[in-house]
């Protein structure tokens, strides 16, 4: 084989192989910027809930005290939620029973 064409593979080869580097090199600092991007939105999002459920009385902090020290004995006291509410009686199985003529 002849010694120019030996060092003219040689030289492709390397830029070959430099390129390959730089293109790998690229290719994981996008696939590393998406995962960032990824675990920045779920932890604003994890954020966002818990800041949200602490609002309603939900979980928080472990050993997080409310601000108002009356709140925290009031909590105490109340074990259960209490949900109000109206209704309105859409069908009665007794009025139909008595249609019907059965018990």
């Amino acid at each position: 084989m002849n010694p120019l064409s030996r060092l003219l593979a040689a030289v492709l080869a390397v830029i070959a192989l430099a390129g390959a580097l730089f293109f790998g090199f690229f290719i994981f600092l996008v696939v590393l910027g998406v995962g960032l991007v990824a675990w920045a939105v779920l932890w604003l999002r994890i954020w966002w809930f818990r800041r949200q459920a602490g609002r309603a009385g939900g979980f928080g902090r472990a050993g997080a005290r409310p601000a108002d020290p009356s709140m925290h004995s009031r909590r105490a006291e109340n074990q259960g939620d209490v949900i109000e509410g109206e209704y309105t009686v859409v069908s009665d199985d007794k009025s139909r029973r008595d249609e019907s003529g059965e018990l």
